[in-house]
């Protein structure tokens, strides 16, 4: 029953986070409206699209670690979700003031998916055991 619990709450994270950046894509981007991401640099705000979606297949790989699934199947719908979800934030913001779907940006979003993803599943392990070495053998 615990297991239960946690699996329902593990999924709390990268909605909520799901959910910040769907207000941070229907922010308006006109003229007279001032927030903070229309002072940002337009290229800046290109690359922020790959953090911010691959922390969210990140966020999504270890929720998913609850569920009574293979390694391989969590890890194909960490990516499978965030880029879809990627898709979607494009798609919604054409009806956002000042803003549009942008090819550009669902592969920068596709891009950080992808590029953390491997960088979580091909380098960390082997970063792990080195510092392990490190503790263990550093004077």
């Amino acid at each position: 029953m615990a297991n239960y619990k946690i699996m329902h709450f593990s999924i709390i994270l990268p909605i909520a986070y799901m959910l910040l950046l769907f207000f941070l894509c229907s922010l308006p981007d006109t003229n007279t409206s001032q927030n903070t991401l229309t002072n940002i640099p337009s290229m800046l705000q290109n690359l922020l699209h790959l953090p911010a979606f691959g922390g969210l297949a990140i966020l999504w790989l270890f929720s998913l670690r609850y569920f009574a699934l293979s390694s391989r199947a969590s890890q194909q719908i960490a990516v499978i979700v965030s880029i879809s979800y990627g898709g979607l934030l494009e798609l919604v913001q054409i009806w956002v003031p000042g803003r549009f779907a942008s090819l550009g940006d669902f592969l920068f979003n596709c891009l950080g998916v992808l590029l953390f993803m491997t960088f979580y599943l091909k380098i960390i392990p082997y970063l792990i055991p080195l510092s392990g070495f490190k503790k263990k053998w550093a004077p």
